[in-house]
């Protein structure tokens, strides 16, 4: 891989070397929006954050199948786990099922794909989008979740 300067791919290096967050991220954008567009850049970034929701989400339910193989990983939480496979587990199951389906699927004209993947992502979107509030209520107003 040494050897590409491709923008889109060194802010990706840049974004997972640091979590997408800090300083470094910032820049690192900056440069994909002047070296691209703004637009692009946007989409560049949303993909990774996509990337990176769906390698942790699929590590924390790995996590939870291999404690309930009896190997549970060091300094995890058994709730978190099991919060997360209920909830998320269907929604991962979805996608394995859509990707098992797609081999058998003809070659269809670019505007089906793209609406297909519209699809795909509004269904994924919805499913993020309650846990998506709760957080956010949580981080600004602690309290309307401990009730107080």
């Amino acid at each position: 891989m040494a050897g590409v300067e491709e923008p889109a791919i060194s802010f990706a290096r840049v974004f997972a070397e640091h979590d997408g967050r800090g300083d470094a991220v910032e820049r690192a954008a900056r440069d994909l929006a002047s070296a691209t567009s703004e637009a692009h850049a946007r989409s560049v970034r949303a993909l990774c954050w996509f990337l990176l929701w769906g390698s942790l989400g699929g590590n924390t339910l790995n996590g939870f199948f291999a404690r309930l193989g009896g190997r549970a990983k060091a300094g995890s939480s058994a709730v978190f786990e099991l919060v997360f496979a209920l909830y998320y587990g269907p929604l991962f199951l979805v996608i394995a099922l859509v990707n098992a389906l797609l081999r058998f699927t003809p070659r269809v004209p670019g505007f089906v794909s793209a609406g297909f993947g519209l699809l795909l992502t509004v269904i994924a979107g919805v499913w993020i989008l309650t846990p998506g509030i709760l957080g956010f209520l949580a981080r600004s107003r602690p309290r309307i979740l401990a009730f107080g």
